[in-house]
């Protein structure tokens, strides 16, 4: 009796032993899929928060550029790249500067802002599904402010 029960003992920790190493394997497995596409975001983010710098600094010395029509290309180039670079925030960025942005495409246009078009609206609720499919609920911002981003109107009341 003692040999079978030594037999049974064996076995029972060979299967403890396999399974946890099945399961061991999995949940590494898990956690570097889960890992890789949290860099693979980030990586994302900080490309679009990059270009949107490198854009901004077209704008800064634009500005202050005393040739016209080289201000005016540095001016150009910044509104093509900037916009790109806007709508990669408005759909990968951390809230605050979503936030940040908004207000500063706000101060930085300002006047009467025109309502949104149906298409300006259908465009607007593209960027407000991609952002919550992407990073949910605790990321979520107000249409005005991803319509600051990426449209350059003001969402109807109750949009």
């Amino acid at each position: 009796m003692a040999d079978r029960h030594n037999w049974r003992v064996g076995i029972s920790l060979a299967v403890v032993g396999i399974v946890g190493a099945w399961l061991g394997s999995a949940v590494q497995h898990f956690l570097s899929l889960e890992r890789e596409q949290r860099n693979a975001f980030e990586n994302r983010q900080n490309a679009a928060y990059v270009a949107f710098l490198s854009a901004f600094e077209k704008y800064r010395v634009g500005r202050q550029e005393r040739d016209s029509a080289r201000a005016e290309e540095l001016l150009r180039e910044y509104e093509l790249e900037a916009g790109t670079a806007g709508r990669r925030i408005a759909v990968f960025g951390d809230r605050q500067v979503v936030q940040a942005m908004a207000n500063w495409y706000r101060a930085y246009e300002p006047g009467e802002v025109p309502e949104c078009d149906q298409r300006s609206n259908t465009e607007l609720a593209l960027w407000v599904g991609m952002r919550g499919a992407l990073l949910g609920g605790d990321q979520a911002v107000s249409t005005d402010d991803l319509a600051a981003i990426t449209t350059a109107c003001r969402p109807a009341v109750g949009q």
